[in-house]
């Protein structure tokens, strides 16, 4: 059911399992969309390889809303279109912000830029989020 979705959004994220040879495995989230009539979270385990995706989303054909890993780029064979994830570019700002800086402090660096224009695109996000499409 989840496959036949226009939008799905797709992460993986790394855990450790005691007892286990593997220093990291992942588990990959692959969801319907907050508006969708019949929510749909599903969880998968494994390794963080491509392979992951490309099996589960094989015969998907829509947008897929992750963050731009490489793993995922092999889907734009098939008829899906990458979007990017904002939190996560956002994320890419906050991290080359200078530790010793408060992140209001310069507010001409590219960084606080980009941090200012993602949160605004926030905020007119909630601002629309019980809009009709």
């Amino acid at each position: 059911e989840l496959l036949k979705l226009d939008v799905i959004h797709a992460d993986e994220t790394p855990y450790r399992v005691l007892d286990s040879e593997r220093v990291k495995d992942y588990v990959w989230t692959f969801l319907s969309g907050k508006h969708t009539e019949k929510p749909i979270v599903l969880y998968h385990h494994g390794s963080r390889k491509g392979a992951e995706a490309w099996d589960f989303l094989t015969g998907f054909s829509g947008y897929l809303h992750c963050h731009q890993y490489p793993g995922y780029l092999r889907l734009s064979q098939q008829d899906v279109t990458l979007v990017g994830c904002m939190a996560h570019a956002r994320r890419k700002f906050c991290d080359s912000l200078p530790k010793d800086k408060a992140r209001e402090s310069d507010v001409t660096s590219v960084a606080n830029q980009g941090i200012h224009y993602c949160n605004q695109m926030f905020r007119l996000e909630r601002a629309w989020e019980d809009l009709s499409a």
